[in-house]
């Protein structure tokens, strides 16, 4: 009773202003939060991205997004679980986060697809459960003891973020800064991305007013039966698809730069269409992923500017 009479009237005061506001700019009635439960959950449209099993967040999104704090957090959890939080969750802030956290993650774990960044903005709740318990734990920890944690978790979380940071999968960006100077200097630029959906950012890295095409992997909205995504085709025939889509008499049809992973080796093909390599990035040197590889290549197409 307490959360409906706290929240309910939140819920219907800004639900409604969302859905006047987006109705207003749609021109006709539009509920969004209705449209993306429609989709991503009756449809089941998250499912063509990857599916996980039910169990995934406990085993593996929790431990990720929290690292170190797992074992703190997971401890003030059953604490939570044996004090019968529920008499006192009026006024008792952990056990409110508890259950926000529990809800949450029950619900999402109710889904086919998960990602990690989905129950990120859980993570400051976890914590702050995770920091009671270390809180009383260091209450009677010795001297030491303290410091050699705090040592751990330190350099641990600080490695981990200078080494995904800094080295690994970091071509991606590297070669978005190159791509923005060649844009900013050759306004006619067209540049092709031959690379699994959502692997390159677009114009938030460009910006330049220029021709850009990424192989499409829209989902399947329409129901077919027979649907096959673009970079599905591109993967399961590659040399096919540069066949068909690069075959041209007219050379100013073709792009202006190319850009691949590794993994793919078309640097002949590409050279028959006076495309020759511009730049190899290093991008993941110690884990390649099977359709991404070690380094990020661009190519540049010779030739008179079109």
């Amino acid at each position: 009773m307490y959360a409906l009479l706290s929240y309910v009237p939140n819920l219907i005061l800004v639900g409604g202003a969302c859905v006047a506001l987006d109705t207003f700019m749609h021109g006709s009635l539009v509920i969004t939060p209705w449209n993306f439960f429609k989709i991503n959950v009756l449809k089941g449209i998250g499912s063509f991205y990857g599916t996980h099993d039910v169990l995934w967040y406990l085993y593996c999104g929790l431990p990720v997004v929290l690292g170190l704090q797992t074992l703190p957090f997971v401890i003030g959890c059953f604490r939570l679980a044996r004090s019968r939080f529920w008499k006192t969750i009026k006024y008792n802030l952990e056990a409110q986060m508890f259950v926000t956290i529990l809800w949450t993650i029950f619900v999402y774990s109710l889904l086919p697809h998960k990602e990690f960044r989905f129950i990120l903005p859980l993570a400051p709740m976890m914590i702050y459960i995770s920091s009671g318990v270390l809180s009383k734990w260091s209450s009677t920890a010795s001297y030491h003891l303290l410091y050699a944690i705090g040592v751990v978790m330190i350099t641990s979380h600080v490695g981990t973020l200078i080494f995904l940071g800094q080295f690994h999968q970091t071509g991606q960006l590297e070669a978005m800064e190159k791509l923005s100077d060649i844009a900013k200097n050759q306004t006619n630029a067209k540049i092709h991305f031959l690379a699994p959906c959502h692997s390159f950012p677009g114009y938030s890295h460009l910006h330049a007013n220029i021709t850009t095409r990424h192989l499409n992997c829209d989902p399947n909205l329409t129901d077919d039966p027979n649907y096959v995504t673009e970079d599905e085709l591109f993967y399961n025939n590659t040399r096919a698809w540069l066949e068909r889509e690069y075959t041209t008499t007219r050379p100013c049809s073709l792009p202006t730069h190319v850009v691949t992973f590794s993994s793919l080796n078309y640097t002949n093909f590409f050279y028959s269409k006076n495309i020759s390599l511009l730049y190899r990035i290093e991008h993941s040197k110690y884990f390649p992923e099977s359709r991404q590889g070690e380094y990020v290549n661009v190519f540049q197409r010779k030739g008179s500017v079109c």
